[in-house]
């Protein structure tokens, strides 16, 4: 596949990628809008990641090409009790029958209240993200 351009970066997207070894890539779809994703691990328990819309017909044309280890889902969005966002993902195909719930904080060290709902603690498992998920069932 010859290279193309996706995205143009603003200088704080430029200066947070220069300064970061390893990223993930990735190309989400969320209600038919496409997107690049990158992320790089900070810590255990928080990452960078820069977002950006791209061409639909290009996301297309990139997820068809397929061969890429990927995941399959539906996003779920659950206010908890103390206002926080959690995110409740509901993987399909191989990986069907496994939820996994996050929600995301501006810093580490916020409280959080957890749901009764909200099963074993995973944070900072590199078994449970979604690359190495993708990973282990294949492309």
């Amino acid at each position: 596949m010859d290279s193309m351009e996706l995205v143009e970066p603003n200088k704080e997207e430029i200066e947070i990628w220069r300064t970061i070894q390893q990223w993930t890539v990735r190309i989400r779809v969320r209600d038919g809008v496409f997107f690049l994703t990158c992320k790089s691990k900070m810590s255990h328990a928080s990452a960078h990641e820069l977002e950006w819309i791209i061409d639909a017909k290009t996301g297309a044309s990139l997820v068809r090409v397929g061969g890429f280890p990927h995941v399959k889902k539906t996003r779920y969005v659950w206010p908890g009790p103390d206002g926080k966002v959690w995110e409740v993902d509901e993987f399909e195909g191989p990986l069907a029958g496994l939820i996994l719930a996050e929600v995301e904080l501006q810093q580490t060290h916020e409280k959080v209240e957890i749901p009764g709902w909200v099963g074993q603690e995973i944070t900072g498992l590199p078994s449970w993200s979604n690359k190495s998920l993708a990973d282990t069932i294949g492309s």
